[in-house]
């Protein structure tokens, strides 16, 4: 064999080599993908700060791997890092933008009483998903900004997407009562009522109202 056709030979042997070395060891994202599994695991033992910690070291592995940032988004507000909350989220949203990532982002700005913030983040979720959960979440992001007019539409289509969720279609139309009452609409308000006692004949209170508990935060009281 000349040494020219050995040379070639030896070259393409190489490169089989190099491909197959190559295969055989774990990507990036694998390896990053493991980092996210023992990142569930240390959170279901209730060490968030442990999660966050392999959550980063994912991060700086594969930062384009939006699950990265989507739990970190999450796991920074269990351990009230909330600003480090809303950057995950949005490195989260310009990896990967859905529903569930602005949801997320909503779900921060909440912790950070950021209301008008979280109202624009829910809005954006909204546009691509028929999730009563995030459509609830808007609603009350934008009772808590006092926008009880777009909180009135926004209980509409709540109590739309919840035809075949009967708890869900209870909180549309209580929350739909309440916003009626705010704005001064008691016939409409009642007809809510009645809506609600049709689903729910134990449900038996005359009216409900938005006030602030202990913690500031907004709720439903409701009352005979």
């Amino acid at each position: 064999m000349s040494s020219t056709r050995w040379s070639l030979v030896s070259a393409l042997a190489l490169v089989t080599l190099a491909v197959l070395i190559y295969y055989a060891l774990p990507s990036k994202r694998d390896e990053a993908d493991g980092l996210i599994w023992e990142a569930g695991q240390k959170l279901s033992e209730g060490n968030d700060k442990e999660s966050n910690h392999l959550l980063e070291e994912a991060g700086q592995l594969d930062p384009t791997n939006p699950r990265v940032w989507w739990k970190l988004c999450e796991g920074y507000q269990f351990t009230e890092q909330l600003d480090l909350a809303v950057a995950a989220c949005m490195r989260d949203i310009e990896l990967h933008h859905s529903p569930l990532s602005y949801n997320s982002l909503g779900l921060a700005y909440l912790a950070q009483r950021d209301y008008p913030g979280a109202a624009k983040a829910f809005e954006k979720a909204v546009q691509g998903s028929q999730d009563p959960s995030i459509h609830k979440n808007l609603v009350w992001a934008l009772l808590d900004s006092g926008e009880y007019e777009k909180a009135l539409s926004a209980a509409k289509r709540l109590a739309d997407v919840s035809t075949t969720d009967p708890l869900n279609m209870e909180s549309a139309y209580q929350l739909l009562g309440t916003i009626y009452l705010k704005l001064g609409q008691r016939e409409k308000a009642e007809e809510s009522f009645d809506k609600l006692r049709k689903i729910d004949p134990k449900w038996d209170f005359k009216a409900c109202e938005l006030a602030t508990d202990t913690k500031n935060e907004l709720r439903l009281l409701c009352h005979n």
